[in-house]
Order: structure tokens, then C-alpha cells, then sequence
């Protein structure tokens, strides 16, 4: 019996000795079109006409606080931050080493003092002075970062 042998998705899946009926392929023909449509229409996998930018480059100036929030305009898959006119790593004032560009993803917890949780990007600031270590430096006061956020 083809009911009580299903595929993961739900489908029947018939052995060799039974006997498929109609109404066993109208069942699995509305299951593949509700799976496919709802696929089809989750815009978070799929671009669609109203939203043809896969991607959005803006800046913001740091404000110096440990961290900052960023409001997104859709939720990314990837971010990319960093200051602008400096390398990725670079001397802080202070003569500690900074990090001044990083990914951000939502898979990730935290990386290199980013944080990327739906809409919301977090930028870091860490205030530490050791000059044996690289130190989060995407919320400098009053310094001009861009981002490049992707879907």
C-alpha cells in the first residue's frame, strides 16, 4: 500500500506488486505544487521583479561606544564592512593594531567584531590598548565606514 510508504517529501512511493489510483497522483501533484509555489515565492531565496538589487553599498560614521547598531534594508547573507582609505589592518591612534574590515554572516555568532542577525548589522569597538593583538575597530568616533550588505 502506497499510504503507508511515503518519501520524505510525502509522496507515495509504490512497491513493485501494488496498485497505484488516480487520487494517488492528484495528492502527490498538490503536494509538488504547494512545496514548488511556496519556494517559488520566499523572497529570501529568490529575487523578484519588485526587488531586483541583489545588493546595497551604504556607510556609517562610528560613534565610539562599544557597539552600534546598523539598520538593513533587507536581511543579508553577507556583509561586508570596512573604514574607508585604510587597509584592513592598520595602526590606532593609541598604537595598537586595529581590524578595519571584516564579513559579518548570520551563521556565524561574531566574527572579527561583527555581528549579523536579520536586519541589524552590530559593528564593534573594542577599547583595549594591548599592542599584542589585533583589536575590533568598526566603531571609531566620528570615522566614515562603508558596507556592501548582499542577500
Amino acid at each position: 500500500m502506497s499510504d503507508q510508504n511515503k518519501t520524505s517529501l510525502g509522496l507515495h512511493n509504490w512497491k513493485p506488486d501494488d496498485k497505484p489510483v488516480r487520487l494517488d497522483f492528484v495528492q502527490d501533484n498538490q503536494l509538488l505544487d504547494s512545496l514548488l509555489t511556496a519556494h517559488f515565492n520566499d523572497n529570501s531565496r529568490h529575487r523578484n521583479a519588485d526587488d531586483p538589487v541583489p545588493m546595497t553599498i551604504n556607510s556609517y560614521i562610528g560613534d565610539g561606544k562599544t557597539q552600534q547598531i546598523i539598520s538593513l534594508p533587507f536581511a543579508a547573507r553577507l556583509v561586508l564592512v570596512y573604514r574607508q582609505n585604510l587597509s584592513a589592518v592598520g595602526v590606532r591612534t593609541g598604537g595598537e593594531l586595529g581590524a578595519y574590515c571584516g564579513f559579518a554572516a548570520p551563521s556565524e555568532r561574531m566574527m572579527a567584531g561583527l555581528f549579523l542577525d536579520g536586519t541589524s548589522l552590530t559593528v564593534m569597538q573594542d577599547a583595549g590598548t594591548s599592542t599584542t593583538k589585533v583589536h575590533n575597530s568598526f566603531n571609531e568616533s566620528n570615522a566614515e565606514y562603508e558596507y556592501i550588505a548582499f542577500r
